[in-house]
């Protein structure tokens, strides 16, 4: 390149370069000619182009190319895999679900509605996407290569595990066709920005994913180009920055963590709802954040309620000091240090978590000097769970009772439901109507009292027993069989939910599966016929 640079242009290719690695062999020696001399143009001792191209066929099924799943997990570990599942259809097919059900055309926000957004999720997430990128635009311009690949990927775990898995029902459609074309538009925005990021360390992937996302960009666009290769770099936009939002997320997120780890410790589904998850912090602007994610954390956490109140007294903060730092610099004064710090107001300890310093007997101490804790509150009621950090308190309410019992058959039979519809490859907009019947009516009063969620989120359209039986009478063998192959289903399913609870409808139904199981094997067929006949 250096050399037909400077005898066609006479200019440098490049103002600078970075070789990122050299081609090796799989035993790590450089990739040598046969001769087992490095390879050359002069010497004429590398394969034929045809040859190699031969043996770089795309990995196929037909082929049998491609090394195990294992292989590649081993060698290039789970990052490598992770980049590579980038080329997710997720976001086509949610986009092509809009314009089918909108008749509207998808195409990208202007620039200037982006800084505007609505949904807190919305502006967390193009805030996260600006400091990743101005962080790799540092570490480029450094040639600090080596700290990027660890930054893409916590951001791209942000992006999958928590701003598309909380907001995949809204990009759907379940909040209406404008909050899913925000939702979709900022997660074109995320991906666009974060692609043209990764074309220098990715350029085969990035090229692909580009070409697919360039459809949604009008000509004039300044991100639209022939190739990914041909784009400047884009400069953060600092109107996008929004670290009040950032630390919001991170608070919701943080309660969202703790309140898994407790279900984990109890060993309970979170198929199974919880009655309350009840939130102590110790400022005003913790709980405003909060309250402003409260769907979201009673989605992710299954509660029936939020509680949030700021209450210092009943999981006040201590202070930890670290003896060793602190011993050979104090010395005789450690233990009076040591009385100070444990008769500190709250006030106090809140003003060192705030600013950083504290004095406590003529000493001054800093963050490295002692630590914040915050005591776990005591509780009398065994079935109340509680964990804590520093920031917050967590009280999970694992109260048995009835309606939350419902609740979770109801839940089940609609996460079987489910297992059906992918079965049967319907899509989310497809709607079908759903028989069952049950030897204990009170199973088939809890599908009726959670009709309404079943038909919103699975797209059902509940009948009655009765109904069902005096259409099967009347329908041909095809239809009997489906009406058997749906009560099945629903059977196996709150027998499944009896594992959970202990309802007297869910005993029933388990029952239920003892006569049903049989014919559920052979109505699997059936089921496929279901969706077409009705």
């Amino acid at each position: 390149m250096l050399v037909l640079s400077t005898s066609l242009f006479n200019k440098p290719p490049f103002q600078n370069l970075i070789a990122n690695g050299t081609a090796t062999a799989a035993d790590g020696r450089l990739v040598l000619a046969a001769d087992g001399r490095k390879m050359s143009k002069r010497l004429q001792n590398y394969p034929p182009l045809s040859e190699v191209l031969q043996q770089g066929r795309k990995m196929s099924k037909r082929l049998q190319n491609y090394p195990p799943l294992s292989e590649v997990l081993q060698q290039l570990g789970a990052d490598g895999l992770r980049l590579y599942l980038l080329n997710s259809p997720f976001f086509i097919q949610e986009v092509t679900r809009y314009e089918a059900s909108t008749g509207k055309k998808f195409s990208a926000a202007e620039e200037k509605n982006e800084k505007d957004k609505k949904n807190c999720m919305d502006r967390w997430i193009l805030s996260e996407t600006q400091r990743v990128i101005q962080f790799v635009k540092e570490e480029i311009e450094s040639y600090r290569l080596y700290t990027l690949v660890p930054q893409l990927l916590s951001f791209l775990e942000s992006l999958t595990n928590w701003y598309l898995r909380l907001n995949r029902d809204r990009m759907r459609g379940a909040c209406g066709p404008e909050e899913a074309l925000e939702g979709l538009q900022t997660l074109y925005s995320v991906l666009l920005t974060t692609i043209v990021y990764m074309a220098p360390l990715t350029p085969f992937m990035s090229e692909y994913l580009y070409g697919a996302l360039k459809k949604g960009l009008p000509s004039n666009h300044f991100l639209f180009s022939d190739s990914v290769h041909f784009l400047l770099l884009p400069s953060p936009r600092e109107e996008l920055r929004n670290e009040n939002e950032e630390k919001k997320i991170k608070r919701m997120q943080n309660v969202i963590i703790m309140g898994r780890n407790l279900r984990e410790k109890r060993k309970i589904s979170l198929k199974t709802p919880v009655a309350q998850l009840r939130c102590l912090v110790s400022s005003q602007q913790h709980a405003a954040d909060l309250l402003e994610t409260e769907s979201y954390i009673k989605e992710e956490l299954n509660a029936c309620e939020l509680v949030v109140s700021v209450d210092k007294s009943e999981a006040p903060l201590s202070l930890s000091l670290n003896f060793k730092l602190l011993g050979p610099r104090v010395g005789r004064q450690l233990q009076q240090l040591q009385a100070a710090a444990s008769s500190c107001s709250q006030q106090q300890l809140l003003q060192f978590e705030k600013e950083g310093e504290i004095e406590l007997a003529g000493i001054k101490l800093t963050k490295e000097d002692a630590t914040i804790l915050r005591q776990t509150p005591k509780l009398d009621n065994p079935n109340l769970a509680v964990t804590c950090d520093r920031s917050v308190v967590v009280i999970m309410d694992f109260t048995a009772d009835p309606s939350l019992q419902r609740k979770a058959v109801a839940r089940e039979v609609a996460n079987r439901v489910q297992k059906l519809r992918k079965q049967l490859q319907l899509q989310q907009h497809d709607e079908v109507p759903m028989f069952a019947s049950s030897s204990d009516p009170s199973l088939f009063s809890i599908l009726q009292e959670e009709e309404k969620h079943l038909k919103a989120e699975k797209k059902i359209h509940l009948h009655a027993a009765a109904a069902a039986a005096a259409a099967a009478a009347d329908a041909a063998a095809a239809a009997a069989a489906v009406a058997a192959a749906a009560a099945a289903a629903v059977a196996a399913a709150a027998a499944g939910a009896a594992a959970a609870t202990t309802t007297p409808a869910a005993g029933a139904a388990a029952e239920a599966t003892t006569t049903a199981a049989a014919a559920a094997a052979t109505a699997a067929a059936a089921a496929a016929t279901a969706a077409a006949c009705s």
